[in-house]
């Protein structure tokens, strides 16, 4: 398709050349006229197409070294707000911090929240408080849109303390991520799980609303 459109644009050129060199009639040009005519608007045509392929080539190294430098600043910038990030809350205890991250979530922060939450457990791998900065990671990906991920943080979140303040509501949003990303088997289980483990629990009366919908 490129190559005919090329060859219409040079003809074009030609006989309008061709037509302004000569005041006289139109001329009507022979067969080995023609054939001349075509080697030429080929040879012109490879000469286009290579060019353009120069330029595609020399367009896609661009890109690459772009990508690879968007990279690298990528990268060089979440170190460095990694950096402030913990410098500035170093000084903060856990609890703090956690009160900081929920403030955040509230006021659809989510994504502030989540690099706090993140560079806390980075920095404190063992910490007690891991469950529960893992519940809050699930609330940041859930207000982001991300339920696949949400779901994973809840899950490590009840298995890192199945017995932690947050293991309940832990269990129960996991349930609701399985709903919405229709999962129904596994939501069931898990509400089921969550009555068993959390029977007196703040959410079991929603728990069982929701698992006799499931029926």
């Amino acid at each position: 398709m490129r190559k005919k459109i090329y060859a219409l644009i040079i003809l074009g050129f030609v006989l309008n050349v061709d037509g302004r060199n000569q005041k006289s009639a139109p001329r009507i040009y022979d067969n080995s006229e023609l054939e001349e005519t075509v080697r030429f608007l080929n040879g012109k045509i490879e000469e286009i197409e290579q060019k353009i392929c120069q330029i595609e080539a020399k367009i896609a190294t661009l890109n690459q070294q772009n990508a690879t430098l968007a990279e690298f600043v990528d990268k060089k910038l979440k170190e460095e707000k990694e950096k402030i990030l913990w410098e500035t809350m170093d000084k903060k205890t856990p609890e703090e911090i956690i009160k900081i991250a929920e403030n955040m979530i509230e006021n659809k922060k989510s994504e502030d929240a989540k690099n706090l939450l993140n560079v806390f457990l980075k920095k404190n791998p063992q910490s007690i408080y891991k469950g529960i900065m893992l519940f809050y990671l699930g609330n940041c990906y859930v207000n982001n849109g991300n339920l696949q991920e949400a779901a994973l943080k809840y899950m490590e979140s009840y298995k890192t303390n199945p017995k932690g303040r947050k293991a309940n509501e832990a269990l129960y949003n996991l349930s609701v991520c399985f709903g919405k990303l229709n999962k129904k088997q596994q939501q069931k289980s898990t509400l089921e799980k969550m009555l068993r483990d959390f029977a007196s629990g703040t959410l079991a009366a929603q728990a069982k609303k929701d698992l006799a919908a499931l029926e």
